[in-house]
């Protein structure tokens, strides 16, 4: 697509205090993830940055289901 966002949808997310499943409306982009409260994209909730300086990983089940994960660097710590 022409504004570089390669992927959108509702996905769940799992809340950081919570930890509550909550849907969410993802954008996908080359470097990064953002997520609203819904596809109108009214209210912004974060973003999550998918470059090679953090160890990322998005995987896909068989049944069309995702799994974002963000890993932590033995010497700088959390991405």
């Amino acid at each position: 697509q022409s504004d570089g966002q390669s992927r959108a949808g509702y996905m769940l997310k799992k809340g950081h205090k919570r930890k509550n499943w909550t849907e969410r409306w993802f954008l996908l982009k080359p470097n990064s993830m953002s997520y609203y409260v819904s596809e109108d994209l009214a209210e912004k909730k974060g973003d999550i940055v998918l470059d090679g300086n953090c160890c990322n990983s998005l995987n896909m089940s068989g049944h069309g289901l995702y799994k974002v994960s963000k890993a932590f660097h033995r010497d700088a710590g959390p991405c």
